[in-house]
């Protein structure tokens, strides 16, 4: 291996914002949660005396509704249980004495927080007619909706998140990327803007509740439900739209996909739902055999109730550590559900750590962990998988100082970290793969950043694992304090056919990319000319450079490129292993 690339990760911090380890807490009163088994009169204090719901659910009663949190509680919730309910502690710890929410000190599992509502009446479907209708029937189960229910409630089975039936049938991975859809041609646009796309379709998306998905301005992907489909084509007039208003591009093709099709239930791991004909049918992932009177269990098959899990506002010095999140689905667009913690306002002194968080899908609203204006910030060491449609980590207006640090973020349906006006913050030894989503962004930062590092992080396979991006002539967020993004010592991977493992989007000033490796083709680095004070150097690159070929930004003195198929397909096999240097996850 060259000099530049053992270099790659022997440049470690020489300091983190905090220290790795949690806070101290003293351990003044420790209460006992058990949802399953619990009763709100008892005195709490013992697993044996355990509570029905946790102080800050506003459906609790007796004991925990009346209690006020001090600094150094502990509140442990029973491992293996599902607690569903919507919590909102907000009593304030301390700096030396931290409110503790624990999912893994009782038990020998984690504490599970559900937020789904479990069906009735799953059991094989009879026939088609008992199936919305679906020719695959004989490979389907069905379930009851309740009163009230919306398609994008999304399905839960076992706890994965099931996927729309779509045509044409794609990933998980790809359901809202538009470069996987149907074309309309750009002259048939009058014709769209009227509300009718014409193209030859299999007979039968009539069933059901058929949604449109349309790529719209700015880069969205829409959602229509209320459509009329035939082998024709698709009549949307007086559609109703979510996720994204109907907007298409006047200067280019448009793409289209249809969802939630019965007939496209014909794989495992696909659902189709009608509230209208209060059935969601699917088909179960291998282990959920087809069970005959009496044989194999039925699965365990939930709806997203709208809820989000643990929501923070004004607490202050506040841990959640130990959890297991799952089956989370917000409504569309809507800011207010669907993510597993979301904290806004004066929120200090937070850290989220070792927690597991997967199957959540919230179609154009929050991301799994949300946090607006949360200062004196740790996330640490947690694991997020299967997130589709849905963001990971969304760091937004916040002064600092945070860390976002050593997580594993796997298959989110959107950027996997992002950072909107954020400062004097890091997001160092996180591992990032698999995002290819029409965001598919491993880590980005936009707008006001200042005084941030991204370092040591290892993101694979994934669209465009770094993106950048300043305010340009917009207004600063913030009103002091020099503007600077650091991004040094990643391995960033996007692929073949990927424009830039690093990509500026331009106007970020003080903007540093030293010794990283990166990996994309046709180019690996991509600049867009408008950043000020950019330095690029100590970096190993497989694949080109793309700037303004008036640019005289970068050149390729002071980096190493490497050819694809020669020493750089070494490198390639070799950074795919990587993982953060012990000296920021150890």
């Amino acid at each position: 291996m060259n000099r530049g690339v053992a270099r790659l990760f022997a440049t470690v911090a020489a300091s983190i914002a905090f220290a790795s380890a949690l806070p101290a807490a003293a351990q003044n009163r420790i209460y006992y949660v058990d949802f399953d088994s619990g009763n709100d009169a008892a005195d709490g204090l013992s697993p044996a005396t355990a509570w029905k719901h946790a102080p800050g659910d506003a459906l609790g009663t007796d004991n925990p509704k009346k209690l006020k949190l001090q600094p150094g509680d502990h509140v442990r919730f029973k491992g293996g249980v599902r607690y569903r309910g919507q919590l909102s502690p907000k009593a304030p710890g301390t700096e030396e004495n931290p409110i503790v929410y624990d999912g893994s000190s009782w038990g020998s599992t984690r504490a599970i927080i559900d937020g789904s509502t479990a069906l009735s009446g799953v059991r094989p479907c009879a026939s088609a007619t008992d199936c919305l209708g679906s020719t695959q029937w004989k490979n389907l189960w069905r379930a009851d909706l309740p009163a009230g229910s919306s398609w994008s409630d999304y399905l839960f089975v076992n706890d994965q998140v099931f996927q729309l039936g779509q045509y044409p049938s794609l990933s998980k991975l790809d359901a809202d990327n538009p470069h996987q859809y149907l074309v309309i041609p750009k002259a048939e646009l009058a014709r769209l803007n009227a509300g009718r796309i014409n193209h030859a379709l299999p007979a039968g998306f009539d069933k059901g509740t058929p949604l449109l998905a349309l790529w719209v301005q700015p880069n969205l992907i829409g959602l229509a439900e209320g459509i009329r489909v035939s082998t024709g084509g698709v009549d949307f007039v007086g559609a109703k739209w979510v996720g994204a208003n109907f907007n298409p591009y006047t200067n280019r093709d448009e793409y289209f996909s249809l969802m939630n099709l019965p007939d496209q239930v014909n794989r495992p791991g696909l659902f189709a739902s009608s509230p209208k004909d209060g059935v969601a049918i699917f088909w179960p992932m291998p282990a959920g055999v087809r069970a005959v009177a009496g044989q194999a269990p039925a699965p365990a098959v939930s709806i997203g109730s709208h809820r989000m899990g643990i929501t923070i506002s004004a607490t202050t010095n506040f841990v959640i550590r130990g959890f297991s999140f799952t089956n989370f689905a917000g409504i569309p667009g809507n800011y207010s559900s669907g993510s597993a913690i979301y904290g806004w306002g004066a929120a200090t002194g937070l850290v989220i750590a070792d927690n597991s968080i997967r199957s959540v899908v919230n179609i154009g609203g929050r991301s799994v962990i949300s946090l607006l204006g949360s200062q004196n910030l740790r996330i640490e060491r947690n694991q997020i998988s299967d997130t589709p449609w849905t963001r990971g980590i969304v760091l937004d207006n916040s002064i600092g100082p945070s860390v976002i640090r050593c997580n594993t973020l796997t298959e989110t349906g959107s950027t996997a970290i992002r950072l909107l006006n954020v400062a004097n913050s890091e997001v160092v030894g996180n591992m990032v793969s698999r995002v290819k989503s029409i965001h598919g962004n491993g880590i980005t930062a936009y707008l006001d950043i200042r005084n941030v590092r991204i370092s040591g992080n290892v993101v694979t396979d994934t669209a465009r694992p770094v993106t950048l991006q300043g305010i340009g002539s917009g207004t600063p967020y913030f009103s002091e304090g020099t503007p600077g993004t650091l991004v040094t010592d990643n391995v960033l991977m996007g692929g073949d056919g990927i424009n830039g493992a690093i990509t500026s989007y331009g106007t970020t000033p003080n903007l540093v990319i030293r010794n990283n490796f990166l990996h994309a083709l046709p180019n690996a680095l991509k600049v867009s000319g408008t950043e000020t004070g950019l330095v690029a150097t100590g970096n190993q690159l497989v694949g080109g450079l793309l700037q303004p070929k008036a640019s005289q930004l970068l050149s390729p003195v002071g980096n190493t490129f490497h050819e694809s198929d020669g020493n750089g397909s070494l490198l390639i096999r070799q950074m795919q292993r990587a993982k953060p240097p012990a000296g920021y996850c150890g």
